[in-house]
């Protein structure tokens, strides 16, 4: 800032004031008098927030948890041998021919064997099928109880590694105080800039495979069970609702402002805990009531250039001019790569926060990113009323354990119904002033 020939840096735990001349002197006495806080300081922490060398964080290498869901083979019911619908002269049909051929001829010893023998040996026959279709029913019923167990193996074994990729607000609180798997998602990672946004009920994505249905003369029974198996909608419940920046350009998020509120920090802190500063970038466009109530955010990393010369907060549209003017720069110079994967490459991803309706508006480069098609490598999460018609997904916070995702293309499909994560005010701040 430059005022009157006097040039003042504020940066994170210094003022510095020179005019060019080193004419410049500080009254510490007088200053000692005023009510001042230096910014270095946190009123979470008595500690410095300013990293020294020593407390600098390095990235580990990655431990990846797999998932190869193998699918699940239902084999149909063995074939039925039940001929009772079939009648007994048809079964008989040749022995009574030769039956009445010897009669007439007077050979009543070839008439008894004909028809006696052919009938003792067709019901011992139906005895044995009996016995067989029972056995096949016992089997095949057991079968298909040990199919539906593992099929219940399947979806505590998805939700297992689904809340392990994507934990709960509370297992980020710990990461953040434990700097335990921070910043740990890189640009070719599959959850990079996923957040969780709540829980809910998914369908398992583990595939079952099993004889598709065609025509037959005559139903059967265990077929029907198995087809009622396999064709059921099998869910896994309580399992995290995971929203993809990366596949979104413009989300949306209306309903009750104390719900409103609480996701989006939810959604900062896991960006600012799983992602490092020069890969995932966020901007905020906020006004100024508003900014103190996430007044964490201004020390963030995620929010200042590389340079730490710049800061990511517009709360007025000159600022958000300068902020715009900043991201257009930067992705025209550096992101005009991209990996065979469609993951920019040398450019941060930018995360804009529009809490501010007048000062997305505000900036014709930020209007072209809400029309854009394409990926750039720059997404919009919109909080506020009268929400953009380029909205992708539109979160509906309405109570807790009501919550409504919908994708709003053609082909969307049903929306997501979740419930929202805990996450007490303080301890969100208190994990922001951490990082």
């Amino acid at each position: 800032v430059t005022i009157i020939g006097l040039r003042i840096i504020v940066g994170c735990g210094f003022l510095s004031i020179s005019d060019g001349a080193r004419d410049v002197h500080i009254d510490l006495l007088r200053l000692g008098k005023m009510d001042l806080a230096p910014i270095g300081y946190s009123r979470y922490s008595t500690e410095d927030v300013y990293r020294t060398e020593e407390h600098f964080f390095n990235r580990a290498p990655r431990k990846r948890i797999s998932w190869d869901a193998e699918p699940i083979v239902v084999e149909g019911p063995p074939m039925s041998m039940d001929q009772k619908k079939i009648p007994l002269l048809l079964k008989m049909g040749s022995s009574m021919f030769m039956g009445g051929t010897a009669a007439l001829a007077g050979n009543f010893t070839t008439l008894v064997s004909s028809v006696v023998f052919p009938f003792l040996s067709n019901r011992f026959s139906e005895s044995q099928i009996k016995e067989y279709e029972q056995l096949r029913t016992v089997k095949y019923k057991e079968y298909l109880e040990g199919k539906r167990k593992e099929i219940q193996r399947a979806c505590f074994a998805e939700q297992t590694y689904l809340n392990q990729k994507y934990p709960a607000m509370q297992s980020v609180i710990e990461t953040v105080r434990g700097q335990v798997h921070l910043w740990e998602r890189r640009p070719l990672d599959n959850d990079f800039l996923c957040v969780r946004i709540g829980t809910g009920t998914k369908c398992l994505e583990t595939p079952i495979e099993y004889p598709k249905r065609r025509f037959e003369l005559e139903p059967d029974e265990l077929m029907e069970r198995m087809y009622e198996l396999t064709e059921m909608a099998h869910e896994v419940e309580d399992v995290p609702i995971v929203l993809s920046f990366q596949e979104t350009n413009v989300c949306g998020i209306s309903g009750v402002q104390e719900h409103i509120q609480e996701l989006v920090q939810q959604i900062i802190l896991q960006v600012a805990a799983f992602h490092s500063y020069d890969e995932a970038k966020m901007v905020f466009l906020v006004n100024s009531q508003d900014l103190e109530k996430l007044e964490e955010i201004r020390y963030l990393p995620h929010v200042w250039d590389d340079q730490r010369t710049i800061r990511l907060i517009a709360t007025n549209e000159a600022e958000a001019y300068t902020v715009g003017e900043y991201i257009k720069e930067q992705t025209s110079i550096l992101g005009t790569e991209q990996s065979s994967k469609g993951v920019q490459q040398n450019c941060p991803y930018y995360l804009i926060f529009a809490l501010e309706k007048k000062l997305l508006d505000s900036y014709e480069g930020f209007k072209e990113i809400l029309a854009a098609n394409e990926k750039r490598g720059i997404s919009i999460v919109a909080a506020y009323e009268d929400l953009p018609k380029e909205v992708e997904k539109l979160i509906t916070l309405e109570s807790r354990h009501q919550n409504v995702c919908t994708t709003m293309s053609i082909d969307g499909g049903d929306d997501i119904v979740f419930s929202m994560d805990s996450l007490a005010a303080d301890d969100g701040r208190e994990a922001m002033s951490i990082i």
